[in-house]
């Protein structure tokens, strides 16, 4: 018999990343994540797939999801794919807290993800007004 040190109650199960994962790639798991792992390391292409369109990632997946390298670590994964993290990770706008920050000599800085995306579009401004070019088109987030 499994003895477990810690076990989720149904509630904090159905609330979960993985079921919602589960759900939207309609992967009937009754809580039996050892099938829905299974299935993942048997056919990886799909399921890193499926995860690129369940995190909603803006971008251009390309047509390689992965690229074996006999040296694991060398392995790529979305080889051809192209996006921008500046807009991935600015796309959420809200007042909830984006980055917390303390320094050695204890200067504290909260900053929300509203004050990030405007800071952000600030220093791009400032970029811009000082001659720097892209290389390659920018996010929307910074169009403006």
């Amino acid at each position: 018999m499994e003895k477990f040190l810690w076990k989720a109650s149904k509630k904090r199960k159905d609330k979960s990343l993985l079921e919602d994962f589960s759900k939207f790639i309609n992967f009937k798991s009754n809580y039996n994540f050892k099938n829905l792992w299974k299935w993942s390391v048997n056919h990886p292409d799909e399921f890193w797939s499926k995860f690129w369109d369940y995190s909603k990632i803006i971008g251009d997946k390309g047509k390689e999801i992965i690229r074996y390298n006999n040296i694991f670590n060398k392995t790529k994964f979305f080889p051809d794919s192209k996006l921008n993290y500046t807009e991935n990770i600015l796309k959420k706008k809200s007042s909830e807290l984006a980055i917390s920050f303390l320094s050695e000599k204890g200067f504290e800085e909260e900053i929300s993800w509203d004050q990030l995306y405007n800071k952000v579009c600030k220093f791009s401004g400032y970029l811009k007004s000082i001659g720097l070019k892209k290389r390659r088109s920018c996010c929307s987030v910074c169009a403006k």
